[in-house]
């Protein structure tokens, strides 16, 4: 008997832009990253983001790793876990 694997496949994707704002200093500082949006149909984190930095490097800001990639089972939880992981090097998600 042949043992069945389920693959999951993409049902959504979306390639965008994602700025974040610096928040600890009076002059504001932005860095822009590409990013990637995958939904999959299953699995344990079925929704991620790939990050790809595509900016100038700041002058006077911490900078984040230049590519990153989150999962979460959920967009609310990705959205948070990716806030998450900016405020830790002192930074905001920018809704323009």
């Amino acid at each position: 008997m042949k043992k069945m694997t389920s693959q999951s496949r993409i049902i959504y994707k979306c390639k965008d832009e994602l700025i974040v704002k610096y928040l600890h200093t009076q002059v504001p500082e932005y860095l822009s990253y590409d990013s990637m949006i995958t939904i999959k149909d299953n699995g344990k984190d079925p929704v991620s983001i790939k990050l790809k930095f595509n900016d100038i490097l700041p002058e006077w800001a911490e900078m984040p790793p230049e590519k990153h990639e989150i999962s979460a089972p959920t967009i609310l939880q990705l959205y948070e876990k990716l806030s998450r992981w900016f405020r830790k090097y002192g930074y905001t998600i920018y809704v323009r």
